[in-house]
């Protein structure tokens, strides 16, 4: 997938490095969600403190549930450092699958939970890194659309 039209989550941003590493590429957007608010916090100094250069200018740093966050619209990379159990990353794996009308790149560092992302048809293994897993879900070419604010 294209940088410039996707977006960069990534799930359990803790301090921001890999939020302020996927900057230096052209996503779209790249959101960080964290829901600790003392490491959202130090996120965000630290991406005020960054003086690298920056490709993607729409970096957004959020305290958010995983299990309970709305992924903006659009294709999607998903970065993930084994940041939580199945409790939390089912619900959010649920949701990814759901809305077939875009791509979804998961990229999976320490997969501890890789049963969960395995059981959802949705997602396709497409290379085993050592360290990490990158799945992808293809958007459905016959997905609903919606016109004119309708499903």
């Amino acid at each position: 997938m294209a940088p410039e039209r996707s977006t960069l989550v990534d799930v359990g941003a803790g301090l921001g490095r890999v939020v302020l590493h996927a900057a230096r590429r052209p996503y779209r957007q790249i959101v960080g969600i964290e829901i600790s608010p003392a490491l959202v916090a130090v996120a965000k100094d630290n991406r005020a403190a960054y003086r690298g250069e920056l490709a993607c200018r729409d970096i957004r740093l959020v305290r958010a549930d995983a299990s309970t966050f709305t992924f903006p619209r659009g294709d999607l990379v998903v970065y993930l450092y084994n940041p939580f159990g199945e409790e939390v990353f089912a619900p959010m794996l649920e949701q990814l699958c759901a809305d077939r009308r875009r791509d979804v790149a998961l990229v999976y560092h320490t997969p501890v939970a890789r049963a969960a992302v395995d059981a959802c048809p949705a997602f396709e293994l497409i290379s085993d890194l050592g360290f990490g897993l990158v799945y992808l879900a293809r958007r459905e070419l016959h997905a609903p659309r919606r016109i004119l604010g309708r499903a």
